[in-house]
């Protein structure tokens, strides 16, 4: 089992990480967070973003909903919430946003990129994942049918260097994510 603690090459190494669809009950999209500085300037937002992958064999789903805002002074608002599949072991998971960083997409999609950081503060399954930093990667390709699907990376966990990745930028796995919406706002 994947335990409290384990670096970023563990998960990076088992990326059968993915997480199933819940009812609202049990993962809801946090509520939209004001900072102390009033309005956002930039914020990054999912209403449930769903993505499939299949990696080394079965199929996962792994569920995102999370919000975060960047106010004027560059002060960081934000909570995630999602459900973490792993080895036959799920958790429901809960973080902190605490860092991101708005790019155009490398790929060339023509959309906004965004790298976001955390740091889980509740965990239904330590075996599974354990609270510290986590990090994840979603793209906005616009809206309409005539845009690409947006993208989004598997939640990962792991030890500090994940607190690198609104600086630097891991190259963390995007997929399609096939229900919901990534919104990006600079």
């Amino acid at each position: 089992m994947i335990g409290k603690g384990n670096t970023m090459l563990a998960l990076c190494a088992a990326t059968a990480l993915g997480c199933e669809s819940v009812d609202a009950a049990k993962v809801s999209g946090p509520a939209t967070p004001q900072t102390a500085n009033s309005v956002a300037s930039e914020f990054v937002t999912t209403g449930g973003a769903e993505i499939t992958f299949d990696v080394f064999g079965p199929e996962f789903v792994h569920r995102h909903s999370f919000v975060a805002n960047k106010d004027q002074t560059g002060t960081v608002v934000g909570q995630y919430s999602g459900l973490v599949t792993m080895f036959g072991e799920t958790a429901v998971v809960h973080a902190d946003v605490t860092c991101f960083t708005i790019t155009h997409d490398p790929s060339g999609s023509g959309g906004q990129q965004a790298r976001l950081e955390g740091v889980i503060t509740h965990t239904t399954n330590e075996q599974v994942i354990g609270e510290g930093p986590i990090a994840w990667t979603v793209v906005d390709n616009g809206e309409g049918a005539n845009s690409p699907p947006d993208l989004a990376s598997p939640l990962f966990a792991g030890t500090g260097e994940l607190r690198l990745h609104c600086v630097t930028g891991f190259a963390l796995p995007v997929f399609e994510v096939t229900s919901g919406n990534v919104k990006i706002h600079k």
